[in-house]
């Protein structure tokens, strides 16, 4: 084994680096198709949006997000201001998708400034406040108890999937 070292002028250090990347990137590219399966596997996943109003694209979303996962929370954030009530759109889902999806609201009466930083802020405090709210709900973690958790990013193939749906 030393003799592949010498020949390459690589030290068993380098070699082990190697190592330790290529087994980086496996980890990463098993966790992105969640898991040596591929697909699935998920316990818990979270839709967020605002749904004024549902549409097939949110439906589909939601759907394939129970596929795949063991329990799915759905969090409708809203304004009063907004024609269509937060209660009429937590409802309307509720109608719609039964076990394993539970659908909370999140009221957000912040104010809409694309160039302000503390508005922006304020919208990322509220929306981390409904999801905690939400998880507590789902009874996936207890209010205090701190610790982060997994959140995979949004699945590329159902972003070329919403194509298909208006």
């Amino acid at each position: 084994m030393q003799l592949a070292f010498l020949v390459k002028s690589l030290s068993a250090d380098s070699a082990l680096q190697v190592v330790y990347i290529v087994l980086a990137v496996w980890g990463w590219y098993l966790w992105l198709r969640g898991g040596p399966g591929g697909g699935g596997g998920m316990t818990h996943a979270l839709v967020m949006g605002r749904f004024y109003p549902p549409h097939l694209g949110h439906h589909h979303l939601i759907r394939t997000a129970a596929e795949h996962a063991d329990r799915v929370t759905v969090v409708v954030g809203a304004a009063q201001v907004e024609t269509i009530s937060l209660a009429d759109r937590v409802e309307w889902l509720r109608a719609v998708h039964d076990e394993p999806v539970t659908v909370v609201g999140l009221p957000c009466d912040i104010p809409v400034d694309l160039h302000s930083e503390p508005v922006r802020r304020a919208h990322v405090a509220n929306l981390l406040a409904g999801v905690r709210q939400a998880v507590v709900r789902a009874g996936l973690a207890t209010p205090g108890r701190g610790g982060r958790r997994r959140v995979d990013r949004h699945d590329d193939r159902q972003r070329i999937a919403r194509r298909a749906l208006p």
